[in-house]
């Protein structure tokens, strides 16, 4: 963040509200809407508020740079009428003793004007439409006593109170003739900061521990003019005045307009994320699915490949083993012949004496066995040569 309070009180209600984004808040003497302001950083965050400024000069400055914010020309007292108003550079009151103390200490007086008053209890009831205010700032140059005093805090009960608590332009303590009666309505003391008392309502006095240490660096905060005192004098109040019509309001504007387009362009990038996401998951089910329907095709054309193997050996050995049945038949069928022959011979050469006659006739079967012979070992020798073959392509 950026601070713009003249005592880090932001960075202080920043820790303080956490949890709060878009809150509320009532400034009670307001000064510059930017320079020294308790209020502008939640302002540019898109918090909103009231502002009660009577100097009609820097009025009309949070008019011109504060339009979101209700911007009221009034000063806040025990009670709502008329105020005089001592006008000084940054120490204005409606208290007559300090304005003789500014006088008397050297302070130029730019003069006196009489303003309208109000009290807590008016200005709550007509402005914040009953909304819960989130931190109540209230630096009025000595008068917040009586203010303090004439409300109960009953009904309307800020979250957190930041009250000037020194006298005007000095380090002595103020708050002694407030502060009992304030700590009886309900509210707890939490913090010091050398010029302000902050106070937390008893519903929120969890949040007491949030001000255990002052402003620091792991506030994480930057300071943008470490001397921006001494610019504001030096550049002149006129320098103020002159601030171009649509200056600030024309970059609030542009503020506004920026933020409404990055939210467009979040909204847009979710939508795109989450369009991603649903088609990665699509892809990922349509990888799945490919990849399970191609595990299957290739085991199926495994067994498809192992049973075309397994038909065709044992088609192979079958067309093996019938040629050796055949195989056998044959020279089964050879021996027999032989046998028949050999017997027939044998017949022959035993009746040769006795059958004379038949010689002629027995070699005409002789020529007729021999050449049976021959054709079953010619179909023998081709048989075997098919077995032969039939036994190399099973091996």
């Amino acid at each position: 963040m950026v601070t713009y309070a003249q005592n880090f009180e932001d960075v202080l209600l920043r820790r303080a509200l956490p949890e709060i984004t878009r809150g509320f808040y009532i400034d009670i003497g307001a000064f510059h809407p930017v320079i020294d302001n308790v209020s502008y950083w939640f302002y540019s965050q898109g918090w909103t508020g009231i502002n009660v400024e009577p100097n009609p000069r820097f009025q009309a400055l949070l008019r011109e740079q504060r339009p979101h914010d209700v911007n009221l020309q009034a000063a806040v007292g025990g009670q709502s009428g008329t105020l005089r108003l001592h006008l000084f550079d940054g120490l204005s009151t409606t208290v007559g003793d300090i304005a003789e103390q500014h006088t008397a200490s050297g302070q130029q007086a730019e003069g006196m004007i009489d303003v309208d008053a109000l009290s807590l209890h008016d200005l709550f009831e007509q402005h914040t439409d009953g909304r819960t205010i989130d931190f109540l700032k209230i630096d009025v140059e000595g008068a917040e006593g009586p203010i303090l005093e004439a409300y109960p805090f009953t009904t309307v009960r800020p979250r957190i109170l930041v009250i000037e608590a020194t006298e005007p332009d000095s380090i002595t303590l103020s708050s002694n003739a407030w502060e009992d009666g304030l700590l009886g309505k309900g509210y707890q003391f939490c913090y010091f900061d050398g010029l302000n008392r902050y106070y937390v309502r008893d519903e929120d006095a969890w949040r007491k521990g949030l001000f255990d240490a002052p402003p620091n660096v792991f506030d994480h905060f930057l300071i943008p003019h470490t001397d921006r005192r001494v610019d504001y004098v030096a550049s002149a109040r006129a320098t103020l005045d002159q601030i171009p019509e649509g200056g600030i309001r024309g970059l609030v504007a542009e503020r506004d307009r920026l933020r409404v387009e990055r939210d467009a362009w979040a909204r847009e990038c979710a939508l795109r994320v989450d369009e991603r996401d649903r088609l990665a998951q699509q892809l990922t089910a349509e990888r799945d699915l490919f990849a399970l329907e191609l595990a299957g095709l290739m085991q199926e054309q495994t067994t498809l490949m192992q049973a075309e193997t397994a038909e065709s050996a044992a088609l192979r050995i079958a067309e093996r083993d019938l040629f050796a049945l055949e195989l056998a038949g044959l020279m089964q069928e050879q021996t027999t012949l032989m046998q028949a022959k050999e017997a027939a011979l044998a017949a022959q050469t035993n009746l040769a004496e006795q059958r004379g006659a038949r010689i002629a006739t027995l070699e005409a079967e002789e020529r007729w066995l021999a050449a049976a012979r021959d054709i079953s070992l010619v179909k023998a020798a081709r048989l075997q040569i098919k077995v032969d073959a039939l036994t190399i392509s099973a091996t």
